[in-house]
Order: structure tokens, then sequence, then C-alpha cells
């Protein structure tokens, strides 16, 4: 059995919660136990078990394993001596991906753009400064990123988010399918399959 505690009721925040929450039960059927909205306050050994605690919640585990996200592995670089703020989130870097110093950047997951941190994205980034080095002055633009979940069934976004379609009716249109019946899930008799499409009203174009 795995346990996820999570401190808040959230799973997978970077996803529409209309999605996680389907995953859920999925991942209840695999021996996945939920615990939303535990602060754990003590992470004791115990033997040869892991003792997790909070107010209200104990568990004895074989194994814990902290998921909170990366921290930028800057602490060692002696950025101050350089002029360059930095701390645990990373550098800030400006739309040249250029840190306080200009003849110094940052890229992929040390930098404080919203991005995913991923490696493609880092690979894309690592392209723009070479180019900047040899004399292009445009500023960085990204194209839609797409991020997958893998799982009991896989969720998957690009573009515009669905939250933000449904805060702005008067410039997307969203619309939601029920894909089962496709024939690339019809196949596997996938009875979770479902996408939701937003289309940019102004333009006519998908955007998300």
């Amino acid at each position: 059995d795995v346990h996820i505690i999570g401190h808040s009721d959230r799973l997978l925040r970077a996803f529409p919660k209309v999605a996680t929450e389907a995953l859920k039960p999925l991942l209840a059927k695999t021996g996945i136990h939920f615990h939303p909205n535990v602060e754990l306050t003590k992470i004791t050994p115990l033997g040869t078990m892991t003792h997790l605690h909070a107010d209200n919640f104990d568990l004895n585990v074989d194994m814990a394993i902290t998921a909170m996200g990366r921290i930028a592995n800057v602490a060692d670089l002696g950025l101050a001596n350089a002029g360059i703020k930095a701390d645990t989130r990373g550098i800030p870097v400006d739309d040249h991906l250029r840190t306080a110093v200009e003849t110094i950047y940052a890229i992929g997951d040390v930098n404080l753009k919203p991005q995913p941190k991923l490696t493609p994205v880092a690979g894309f980034e690592g392209r723009y400064v070479a180019n900047q080095i040899l004399g292009d002055q445009a500023p960085i633009s990204y194209s839609a990123i797409p991020t997958i979940v893998f799982g009991p069934t896989e969720l998957a976004k690009v573009g515009v988010s669905l939250e933000t379609a449904e805060a702005a009716p008067d410039q997307y249109t969203v619309k939601h399918n029920e894909t089962t019946h496709w024939y690339t899930y019809n196949r596997i008799q996938d009875p979770d399959a479902q996408v939701w499409t937003i289309v940019d009203k102004k333009t006519g174009r998908l955007a998300g």
C-alpha cells in the first residue's frame, strides 16, 4: 500500500481539478490511500519503520519519500560574489534569460521562469542562449509546452488552461467530450477517456 499525505485536498495542482478528481478513485483501486489537509510536524525513525506525525494523524511506514518539489542547487555557486541574487526557488532572469549580470545567463531548473521544469524546456533555453551569445537579440518566446502525467490513466495538457478559459467566457469556448468510443480508447476498453478543447473565439483556433 502507498499513502499520499497532502497539505491540501488538491491532487496535481497544475492540472484541472475535474481531471484530478477523476484520477483519485483510479489510483485508490491500485492500493493508494489519500490523506488530505495534513501538515506533518514530525518524522521519527522507529526501528525498521518510520513514524509520521501531525495533529490527529499518526502513521507508521516502511519508507517515507518527500515529493515537495525541487530546490535550486545554487548554494555553492558563489553567486553573491558576482552580484547575483538567488534563493532556493532559483535565479531571477529577464526575458533574455539574463541574470542581474548581463553576461551571465540562467537556464533550466535553476531559473525562476514559470515554464514547466522539463528537460526539453531546458534544452530549448540552452539553444536560445547559444544564439544570444552569437548575436541574436530577440527576447525568448516559448511555444505551447505539453505536460503529461502517467498513471492508471494519463493526464495531459497543453496551451491555455481550463481554469483560464472558464474564467474568460467572452474570449474562449470550452467543449467537453467523452471519448471512450474513439477507436484508440475503445480498443483498450478505457472507460475514462475524455477531452476538453478550448477555442479562441476571435481567431477560431484551438488554444488548449
